[in-house]
C-alpha cells in the first residue's frame, strides 16, 4: 500500500468527466525550470475549509488567482466551492477518506481546479496544509494526484527575497500587514488568493533586483530558505 493510501484511503473510481479532464491535464506540458519569469504564469490558490484539524476538517472550496505578465489576470479570477461538502476522515484507523455528499459537485469542482490550475507552477501561503486539504479532498473524487505541479511556498520564499522575518511563526496575515496590503475579508480563499497574488508581485520585483531571472531561481531560492533554516535548527 503506499503512503497516499495510507494517508487517505484508497482511490476511488474517476467519473467519466473527471476522467477526460484529467487526461487532458495530464497532457499540458510542465513549466521548465529555464523559464524566464517574465514569461511564467503563475496560479495562486487558497482553499477554504471547515478548521485547521487534518483529522477532523475538510475543504469547501478552492480559490485561484492567476498572475502573468506583470499584474493579475481579473477576468481569470476563479472561487469554486462545494454546495454541500460532506466530512472526511484520516488515517487507518479511521478508513478511507469519504467523499464529499454530493459526488457530483466534487467532480465538478475537481474538473474546475484542473481547469484553472493548468500546470502553472501553485504558489500559497503554508503549502503543506494546502496540500494535505486538497489530497483530501481529491481523494474522495478519485485518484488525481498534482503532485508533478510545482509549489511555490510564499512561507520559503517571502523571507528569501525580502531579507526580513516577521517573527519566529509567521501568519499569512502578519506578512500582508507587514507588505501593506489590505485584505477585503479573512479566510475567505477567494480574498486570500487575490491578497497572496499582490505579494507575489512584489517578491517577482524583488526576485529581479536580486537578479533572479527564471523560474528555476525561485525555486532555489526557496530551497535555499528551507535549507537555512533547517540547518539552524
Amino acid at each position: 500500500m503506499s503512503l497516499r493510501q495510507l494517508l487517505f484511503g484508497r482511490s476511488r473510481a474517476l467519473p467519466p468527466t473527471v476522467e477526460e479532464q484529467l487526461e487532458r491535464w495530464r497532457a499540458l506540458p510542465p513549466v521548465s525550470p529555464d523559464m524566464p519569469l517574465a514569461a511564467t504564469s503563475f496560479a495562486v490558490l487558497d482553499v477554504d475549509v471547515t478548521g485547521i484539524d487534518l483529522r477532523t476538517d475538510h475543504l469547501t472550496g478552492i480559490a485561484i488567482a492567476v498572475v502573468e505578465n506583470g499584474g493579475i489576470a481579473v477576468d481569470r479570477l476563479w472561487h469554486g466551492r462545494l454546495s454541500e461538502p460532506g466530512p472526511h476522515t484520516l488515517g487507518p484507523a479511521d478508513g478511507p477518506a469519504t467523499p464529499p455528499a454530493d459526488a457530483t459537485d466534487g467532480a465538478r469542482l475537481a474538473c474546475a481546479l484542473l481547469e484553472h490550475l493548468g500546470k502553472r507552477p501553485l504558489v500559497t501561503f503554508n503549502a503543506p496544509f494546502v496540500d494535505a486539504m486538497l489530497a483530501q479532498f481529491l481523494a474522495g473524487v478519485g485518484n488525481i494526484d498534482l503532485g508533478a505541479v510545482p509549489r511555490i511556498d510564499l512561507v520559503w520564499v517571502l523571507p528569501a527575497l525580502l531579507g526580513v522575518d516577521v517573527d519566529a511563526s509567521p501568519s499569512l496575515e502578519a506578512w500582508l500587514a507587514h507588505l501593506g496590503i489590505s485584505q477585503v475579508r479573512q479566510h475567505d480563499a477567494l480574498a486570500d488568493a487575490w491578497a497572496m497574488a499582490q505579494a507575489l508581485l512584489m517578491l517577482l520585483a524583488a526576485a529581479e533586483e536580486h537578479g533572479l531571472r527564471t523560474f528555476g531561481d525561485v525555486v532555489k531560492a526557496q530551497s535555499d530558505r528551507r535549507w537555512l533554516r533547517s540547518s539552524r535548527g
